[in-house]
């Protein structure tokens, strides 16, 4: 008996993903990863695969003719998508076994997790809100058009730790001003609840203040236009704003790590910093851990009482 063909697949994984609510960024991700190895296979003069022709060898040949062409984080997500779909394939009994688990993943790359400083988050939460420049010959200083909703996007980043994928996919209902805490729907198909502050609640206010009466389903963090502002454009007004501070290699995860890292060095708990993050390994939190091992290291050689009384 024949088996449906790649395409007739995608058409069943996506029904699938829907009704298991993967994220839109997820989603966005894999149809990428399934147009170009199905372009890829296009090429080779291989057409449309049924299901069951597509071997491990089809997949290693892939990721390599694209080694050079991308980045490593990208051939493990191409990897995890491929794997993902035969899996969905194995669990419809469209296949016996998942044969991307034949293939070695690429290594990631490890980057170095990076903080802001306290003086670098004071200078762009100024810099989101305001624009400086010379007029006459004077210094004038006047609100940016967005300065409400870049202090609050700042602001939430920083005070949750939560992803820019994940903050981009909050509606108005998700976040309780009230009870302080949004309701996140991240990797995995996982909900959880992060808790933020007052100075936090106070900057969504006032930045949805700004647009009049909204639906429980509108976007908590729009775009110019109202509508849904995804992380690209997230990460253009981040790096907008850190070069307006002075700020270099300004990014949305870098909040991130900067909440992961405060939070360690502050005496917070791994295991609860762990869950406010999503991850569903500890070993991902443990670069937070190493860090802020780290700047204990430094902070001790300069308040242990054997260095001040020079003992």
């Amino acid at each position: 008996m024949k088996s449906p063909t790649l395409s007739q697949c995608l058409t069943g994984y996506f029904v699938d993903a829907a009704s298991r609510r993967l994220s839109e960024h997820t989603v966005s991700n894999y149809r990428r990863t399934f147009k170009r190895f199905a372009q890829w296979l296009d090429t080779k003069g291989l057409g449309d695969l049924q299901i069951g022709e597509i071997t491990a060898e089809h997949v290693k040949r892939f990721l390599a003719g694209h080694a050079a062409r991308v980045s490593k984080k990208t051939q493990v997500n191409y990897h995890t998508a491929l794997s993902a779909l035969m899996s969905w394939a194995v669990r419809e009994g469209l296949l016996e076994r998942n044969v991307v688990h034949d293939v070695q993943p690429p290594k990631p790359e490890v980057r170095a997790v990076t903080p802001f400083t306290e003086q670098e988050m004071r200078a762009m939460l100024k810099a989101a809100e305001f624009i400086t420049y010379t007029r006459d010959g004077r210094e004038v200083t006047q609100r940016a058009r967005m300065g409400r909703r870049n202090r609050a996007t700042l602001m939430l980043l920083l005070d949750t730790g939560i992803r820019a994928s994940e903050l981009c996919g909050l509606r108005v209902k998700d976040c309780d001003l009230k009870n302080l805490r949004v309701k996140v729907f991240g990797k995995g198909a996982r909900e959880r609840f992060v808790s933020f502050t007052a100075p936090t609640a106070k900057a969504v206010m006032r930045y949805l203040w700004t647009r009049g009466e909204l639906d429980p389903d509108d976007w908590l963090i729009a775009n110019d236009e109202g509508g849904h502002w995804d992380r690209s454009d997230m990460g253009r007004t981040v790096r907008t704003i850190g070069q307006r501070a002075g700020v270099p290699n300004a990014y949305p995860h870098r909040f991130r790590h900067t909440f992961g890292f405060t939070w360690l060095q502050n005496g917070g708990s791994e295991s609860v910093l762990q869950g406010l993050l999503g991850h569903s390994s500890r070993a991902t939190t443990q670069r937070y851990v190493a860090l802020a091992q780290v700047d204990t290291g430094r902070l001790h050689k300069m308040f242990s009482p054997v260095v001040n009384w020079r003992l």
